[in-house]
């Protein structure tokens, strides 16, 4: 696995110590999202062995916005709150293997900003909210939410992957983040995986997606999980037990606290609700970073540019 095992004793227990409350986020907080003159991005850098690289500075990186080289205007490391949606396999096959999956999920909330807000999305052929409030950041409440779906049905993946987004939309936190665990591939979405991808791409969500397959399961589909991670600058898993799910998510919850933050202006030509590939590199530069080679970045492969009309509609209002 290329995960390192990151807790000794992760707890794996109902009653987590949390608060409770949701303070408002830092009023100096970059936006993760593109308007009319700046696009933020999230970026986790690793070396060879996937651990990961810390003390980068901005001018070990590069950005190419639609291949053409654009200027850093702001940059970061430091740990954002988020909003993040939580979302889990409830079909007939994940029954064996839902206990760990939300116990794993409530450590990850344990070990994440104690500023960040969650919420829970059940799916097998439907997809539900167990919340009674948009948000939270209290484990009772979220594995009650857990709870209320029996794992039954059939795998609504795409369908989940489209509302859990559109529940992003209402989070306070401008950095967004999905956690996603299955174990079987597609078969009773409305939505096709062409859909849930422009539903990534178009929240700014950093997704990481956790594949709990059997070997013999014929709708396995480890390709889908990679995709909806790649295209969010995420990582897709897929551990052999699902008693390694703690691990994964306390690697996840270390990725996301400790995200570089940059910014830079967009090519200045024109707003057309297009899709805009994305390029960044990071180099390491001096001798203090002469012993890491081979840096892999791993940011959003792109972002949508807002209309003029849009930008404009939004700034009045």
């Amino acid at each position: 696995m290329p995960y390192r095992r990151l807790v000794a004793g992760v707890v794996l227990a109902a009653g987590l110590c949390l608060g409770q409350g949701q303070p408002a986020p830092p009023k100096d907080e970059l936006r993760i999202s593109a308007s009319v003159d700046r696009v933020v991005l999230p970026v986790t850098v690793v070396d060879g062995r996937d651990r990961i690289v810390a003390n980068l500075t901005k001018d070990n990186f590069r950005i190419y916005d639609e291949g053409r080289l654009v200027a850093i205007h702001d940059f970061s490391q430091r740990d954002i709150p988020l909003t993040v949606g939580l979302v889990v396999d409830s079909s007939t096959s994940m029954r064996p293997k839902r206990e760990h999956a939300i116990l794993a999920a409530l450590s990850f909330v344990r070990l994440s900003n104690p500023e960040d807000e969650a919420f829970v999305v059940n799916f097998n052929e439907r997809v539900s909210f167990g919340l009674r409030q948009p948000f939270s950041a209290d484990p009772d409440q979220l594995r009650a939410a857990f709870l209320k779906v029996p794992c039954e049905g059939r795998t609504a993946l795409y369908d989940a992957v489209v509302a859990a987004t559109e529940h992003l939309a209402l989070g306070t936190r401008d950095k967004k983040a999905l956690i996603l665990v299955s174990d079987g591939g597609d078969n009773s979405s409305r939505h096709d995986l062409r859909q849930a991808l422009e539903a990534i791409q178009r929240s700014e969500a950093i997704v990481y997606t956790i594949g709990l397959y059997d070997d013999q399961d014929p709708e396995r589909n480890p390709g889908v999980l990679r995709q909806l991670a790649r295209a969010s600058g995420g990582e897709a898993f897929f551990p052999q037990r699902s008693t390694e799910l703690p691990d994964i998510l306390a690697h996840i919850a270390e990725l996301l606290r400790s995200q570089y933050t940059i910014t830079f202006a967009p090519v200045n030509d024109g707003r057309d609700d297009r899709y805009r590939h994305v390029r960044v590199i990071a180099t390491p530069l001096g001798r203090r970073h002469q012993l890491v080679r081979g840096l892999v970045v791993r940011t959003r492969a792109g972002y949508y540019a807002p209309k003029i009309e849009n930008v404009a509609e939004g700034a009045g209002r």
